[in-house]
């Protein structure tokens, strides 16, 4: 169990939203475990210096690294990472898949005409093919919450990317991603690589509008633009509305 469960039991409040990952495959949790994404933050990004060089932190803009957008996405969900190393290749001009394990872990490849065929042509030309791994993890949620599957994004891997989706997972348990494979050549996919993302959400549509501002609004606009440009740094997180 990860995540917005937290605590079990008398611990956890009755309305406390929850989701759980969990699998069949024993000991799988201590091997490559799913983790929170505020702990698969990538490495490039860590490195990343707040701003730039010989310039004063305090009024110059910062860099990506003080951007809080961009650890509050990964803070908002949960990544699954590569359970088994995998292999892409081809055999005869055909693309072929395995896995490191193949008695514990499967794949197979989804046909063209369920995708690719009546894909735009941008899109044909930059996937070789689809990849369904079967995946070894679960997630189920309180009831009314749904996740998002998403690509790991920032991690700008140029061999694949998992195709983003939503699921009822209150009622639907199973995440089999699929891949989208980039290259046509042969690769081989670590374990503990990131995979996907699952961002969990509550079913229920906000009231929708569309309009020219209201004073209201604009008053709203200008304190957050106070909160934020009366702070050298920090504004954006000081604002609690």
């Amino acid at each position: 169990m990860l995540g917005l469960l937290g605590k079990t039991g008398r611990e956890r409040a009755s309305d406390e939203p929850r989701i759980e990952f969990f699998t069949e495959v024993e000991a799988l949790p201590e091997v490559v475990p799913v983790e929170p994404g505020s702990k698969m933050i990538p490495d490039w990004w860590r490195r990343t210096p707040a701003g730039a060089a010989n310039t004063d932190p305090r009024v110059e803009a910062g860099t990506v690294k003080v951007c809080p957008a961009f650890p509050d996405f990964y803070a908002a969900g949960y990544v699954v990472p590569a359970w088994c190393d995998f292999i892409f290749d081809f055999n005869d001009g055909q693309p072929r898949a395995r896995t490191s394990a193949p008695d514990l872990f499967s794949l197979s490849f989804h046909a063209a005409d369920q995708f690719l065929s009546h894909a735009p042509p941008a899109a044909r030309a930059a996937v070789v093919t689809v990849l369904k791994l079967n995946c070894p993890w679960f997630v189920r949620t309180s009831p009314g919450y749904s996740v998002l599957q998403l690509p790991v994004v920032y991690e700008f891997d140029p061999r694949f990317s998992v195709m983003p989706g939503s699921i009822r997972s209150d009622v639907h348990h199973t995440i089999n991603q699929q891949v989208m494979i980039h290259r046509k050549d042969s690769f081989v996919v670590e374990r503990g690589t990131p995979l996907a993302m699952y961002v969990p959400y509550e079913r229920r549509r906000p009231e929708f509008s569309v309009g020219d501002a209201t004073p209201e609004q604009v008053r709203a606009l200008k304190k957050s633009a106070l909160e934020i440009e009366t702070k050298f740094r920090q504004g954006y997180r000081r604002n609690k509305g």
